[in-house]
C-alpha cells in the first residue's frame, strides 16, 4: 500500500483515471446525489424496523426525562446507566421524535438515524476529495479525487457495518458523533484554505466541536485529531503550524470543558477503569478486558472485509488462556505500531492507521465496558478509514502495474468501476437484507443466539422473547375458547406450550453457557414458579440472589411471594425485608401484608407510615388499615377518611379508581356515617356490574346489606380484607 507524499509525477509514468469515464466538475454534484439516492433505497426498509434492547429501557421507551420537551434542563440531564447517560444532545434528539412518534412508531426514529448516516456520507466525500486535492497529495491524486472519494463513500454508505448505527435506533451516538468529528476536520480544512472566511470556519469548527462532545465521549479524540490530519496533509512544520493556528487548537482543546459538564452529568456504572479489580459491579479487571479486545478488534477487521455473520448482541467471553489473545494481541500491537512508525515519518497510512485505533481505543483498551464488550456499531467511523485506506492504495497499485500493462485508459477505468459497483451492489444487497431482521424481535434474538454460541444473554433474551410470543398466544386461545372456537383456541394453546418449552431451554442454556448468570436464573425462576414447578423456581430464585450480589431486590421479592404461597410466612417476611431495604416499594407493601396477615398490625402500620408518603399502594393499604383493622389500637376512621379523600382528590386526569371509594364507604361506616357509605356501595355495585365484575359487585352487595343495618365492617384477625 502507498499513500505517501508524492511532489511530481514523472513525465514517462503512464496515467490512468479511476474517473476516467467522467468529467471532475461536471460530476463533483451528480455523485453526491447518486450517494444520497442509493443511501434512501438501501435502507428503504429499515423503517419497520422495532424497538430493541437498549432502545426498550431508560435510553427511549422508559427514559423519564421524556415527559415534555419544554422542560429542556431535565432533558439535557439523561438518565444514568443508559445509553443516553452523560450524552444530552443524543437525549434531546430522541426525545423529539418520542415527542411526535412515542412508542407506536419507529418511523420517525430511522428516518433521522438515515438522515445522519446520509450527512456523514456526504461529509467523507467532502473530506476525501479536499484532501486528495490538498498541498500534500494534489499532484498524485487531485485528477481523480473526486472519482476516488465518491468510491470512498460508495462503499462505505452500503456496508452492512454500518446497520448497526442506522437500524438501531439508540446507537444513533456513534452516528451522531460521527457526524460532528467529520464535520469539524471538514471546517477545520475550510478556515486553513479560505482566507476571506477563515474567522467564521474555525469558529463553526469549535461550535461543531463541542457539540460532539455533549453526543459520544469518543469525540475527546477531535482535538488531538485535527492538529495530527493539518500537519500530515499540510506541508507546514509542526512548529509552523502551531504558530499560525494555536489559538484555533485551544479553542478545539476548550471544548474538553463540555465534555466534561457532560460527564458530570450522569453516572454508568458498569464503564469504569478497573486495574485492581475492586469495582462492585464489574467483575473483571482492566487487563483482562484489554486482553479480550485483541481477538475482537481483528474479529472487526475480518468483518470489513467479509461481513458475515452480523452480529447483533456478542455477549463475548473474557478470554481465558494466553492462546485465545497473545497472537491476536501481537498482530494487533504490531499494527498499531507501524501506525505510529507511518504517522512519525508523516505518512498519510500513519494518519489513518492512528485515526482507526484512536477511535477504537476508549472502548477496545483498558476502559471496561462490562455488559458490551464487543458491538458491531464500533466500526462505524473506523470502518471508513479503513475503506479509504483500500481504495487509495488499491488505486494506487494500479496505477504501478498501469506502467507495465499497455491497456487502453477507457478499459481500465471500466474494470476499475465495474469492480467497485460489484462490490457494492453485494455490500447493498447485504445491508438491505440485514435491516429485515430488526422487523421481528424474536427472529432478531433468534439469529443472534444461533451466530453466538459462547454469549450467555443473547439465549436469555431469546428466551424472555419466546415466553412474550407463548403469552400473546394463549391470552389468543382463551379469546378464542370464550367465543366456542375451540379447536382452534387448543390449536394456540398447544403452540404457546410449545413456545414455553422453547423459552425453558433457551434459558437453561445460557444458564449452562454462564453458570453465575443472574438474570437468567432470576427469569427461569419466573417461568418454573408460572408452571407451579415451586421446589425448581426456588432453587433458580437463590441462584439469581446469590449472583445478583443484592443488585436486584426483584428475585427477593419473587422468593418471598412463592415462600407465601407455601405458607411460610416467616421466611416469607424476611425476603420481602431484604427486597425492602433495598428500595422497591412492592415488597413494602407485601411485607405489610404478611404482617396484616400474621394479625400483627401495629407492626403493619409502622412499616407503611415510612413508606406511604412515597408509595400510592402503600398510602392506600395504611388507609384500608385505619379503617379495617379489628384493633382499637390501630383503627382510626376519622383518619381513614381523610387519606381516602386525598386518594381520591389525587384522581384530576383520570377517573377515580373504585377501590378508593371503597375505602371511603369503609371509613364512614366506621365514623358511623352508615348512609353515606350505603350510598357509596350502591353506586358501586352499579359500576361492578356494567363492567362485568361480577364477583366484586357481590362483595359490595353484602356491605351495602351492612351498611344499612349500621354495622360497620372489619377484617377478620389474622385475614386481609377482600
Amino acid at each position: 500500500m502507498n499513500l505517501s507524499d508524492t511532489q511530481t509525477s514523472s513525465s514517462s509514468q503512464a496515467t490512468w483515471s479511476v474517473t476516467g469515464l467522467f468529467d471532475e466538475d461536471r460530476f463533483r454534484l451528480i455523485l453526491p446525489a447518486l450517494l444520497i439516492v442509493v443511501t434512501l433505497v438501501i435502507y428503504s426498509n429499515c423503517y419497520q424496523g422495532q424497538f430493541v434492547l437498549d432502545d426498550r429501557g431508560q435510553s427511549i421507551l422508559k427514559n423519564p426525562t421524556f415527559q415534555s420537551l419544554r422542560n429542556l434542563g431535565k432533558i439535557l440531564l439523561p438518565p444514568s446507566d443508559a445509553t443516553v447517560t452523560s450524552r444530552p444532545l443524543l437525549n434531546l434528539t430522541l426525545a423529539i421524535n418520542y415527542r411526535f412518534e412515542g412508542k407506536e412508531s419507529t418511523v420517525g426514529y430511522h428516518a433521522v438515524n438515515v438522515a445522519i448516516h446520509i450527512v456523514n456520507c456526504l461529509l467523507l466525500f467532502g473530506l476525501v476529495r479536499q484532501t486528495l486535492r490538498g498541498p500534500r497529495l494534489s499532484d498524485r491524486f487531485g485528477q481523480h479525487a473526486t472519482g476516488l472519494a465518491f468510491a470512498c463513500a460508495l462503499l462505505w454508505v452500503v456496508h452492512p457495518l454500518c446497520t448497526a448505527c442506522v437500524t438501531y435506533i439508540v446507537q444513533r451516538a456513534e452516528s451522531l458523533m460521527t457526524m460532528f468529528l467529520l464535520a469539524t476536520l471538514y471546517c477545520s480544512y475550510k478556515a486553513d484554505h479560505s482566507s476571506e472566511r477563515s474567522n467564521s470556519w474555525s469558529i463553526m469548527a469549535c461550535v461543531i466541536c463541542a457539540l460532539g462532545m455533549t453526543s459520544k465521549e469518543v469525540m475527546f479524540v477531535a482535538p488531538l485529531i485535527v492538529p495530527l490530519y493539518d500537519w500530515v496533509f499540510g506541508r507546514d512544520s509542526f512548529h509552523q503550524l502551531w504558530q499560525r493556528r494555536k489559538n484555533f487548537y485551544r479553542g478545539l482543546a476548550m471544548t474538553w470543558l463540555v465534555l466534561g459538564w457532560t460527564m458530570n452529568s450522569g453516572t454508568r456504572h458498569s464503564v469504569a477503569f478497573n486495574f485492581l479489580g475492586n469495582h462492585p459491579l464489574i467483575d473483571i479487571t482492566s487487563w483482562d478486558y484489554a486482553k479480550t479486545q485483541a481477538p475482537i478488534v481483528l474479529h472487526y477487521l475480518s468483518l470489513a472485509f467479509w461481513p458475515h455473520p452480523l452480529v447483533f448482541d456478542y455477549d463475548w467471553p473474557i478470554v481465558q488462556s494466553a492462546s485465545e489473545w497473545l497472537p491476536q494481541a501481537a498482530i494487533v500491537v504490531g499494527l498499531g505500531l507501524l501506525s505510529v512508525w507511518a504517522l512519525a515519518r508523516r505518512q498519510p497510512i500513519g494518519f489513518v492507521g492512528c485515526f482507526f485505533f484512536l477511535m477504537l481505543g476508549p472502548s477496545s483498551s483498558f476502559l471496561v465496558i462490562y455488559k458490551e464488550i464487543a458491538a458491531e456499531h464500533r466500526m462505524y467511523l473506523p470502518l471508513a478509514a479503513l475503506i479509504v485506506t483500500i481504495v487509495i492504495s488499491s488505486w494506487s497499485i494500479g496505477q504501478q502495474l498501469l506502467n507495465q500493462v499497455q491497456l487502453p485508459e477507457k478499459c481500465i477505468s471500466l474494470c476499475s468501476w465495474g469492480s467497485v459497483v460489484i462490490i457494492a451492489v453485494l455490500l447493498a444487497h447485504l445491508t438491505h437484507q440485514r435491516n429485515f431482521v430488526f422487523h421481528d424481535r424474536l427472529e432478531l434474538w433468534r439469529e443472534t443466539s444461533s451466530h453466538t454460541p459462547r454469549g450467555a444473554r443473547p439465549h436469555n433474551n431469546l428466551g424472555m422473547l419466546y415466553g412474550i410470543r407463548a403469552d400473546k398466544l394463549a391470552e389468543q386461545s382463551d379469546k378464542l375458547e370464550q367465543e366456542g372456537q375451540i379447536e382452534q383456541a387448543l390449536e394456540l394453546s398447544r403452540e404457546a406450550a410449545d413456545y414455553r418449552q422453547h423459552m425453558i431451554a433457551s434459558l437453561r442454556t445460557a444458564i449452562q453457557i454462564k453458570p453465575e448468570y443472574p438474570n437468567a436464573h432470576y427469569n427461569l425462576g419466573r417461568e418454573l414458579h408460572a408452571l407451579g414447578q415451586l421446589d425448581e423456581a426456588e432453587a433458580a430464585y437463590r441462584a439469581a440472589i446469590t449472583f445478583f450480589r443484592g443488585r436486584d431486590p426483584r428475585a427477593y421479592d419473587r422468593l418471598g411471594r412463592l415462600l407465601l404461597e407455601q405458607g411460610n410466612l416467616d421466611a416469607a417476611l424476611e425476603q420481602f425485608d431484604q427486597a425492602a431495604q433495598a428500595g422497591y416499594a412492592p415488597a413494602q407493601l407485601r411485607y405489610a401484608n404478611v404482617l396484616i396477615r400474621q394479625g400483627k398490625y401495629e407492626a403493619a402500620q409502622k412499616r407503611l407510615q415510612q413508606v406511604a408518603n412515597q408509595n400510592r399502594d402503600c398510602f392506600q393499604r395504611l388507609a384500608e388499615l385505619y379503617a379495617l383493622a379489628p384493633d382499637n389500637q390501630v383503627r382510626d376512621g376519622s383518619r381513614a377518611i381523610k387519606m381516602a379523600g386525598r386518594l381520591i382528590g389525587s384522581n384530576t386526569t383520570s377517573p377515580i379508581h373504585p377501590r378508593d371509594l371503597e375505602l371511603r364507604a369503609a371509613a364512614l361506616a366506621e365514623q358511623k356515617s352508615f348512609d353515606q357509605a350505603a350510598k357509596i356501595a350502591a353506586s358501586l355495585i352499579q359500576h361492578y356490574q356494567q363492567t362485568g365484575n361480577m364477583l366484586r359487585a357481590r362483595i359490595m352487595h353484602q356491605r351495602n346489606q351492612a351498611y344499612q343495618k349500621g354495622r360497620a365492617l372489619y377484617w377478620e384477625n389474622g385475614s386481609q380484607a377482600n
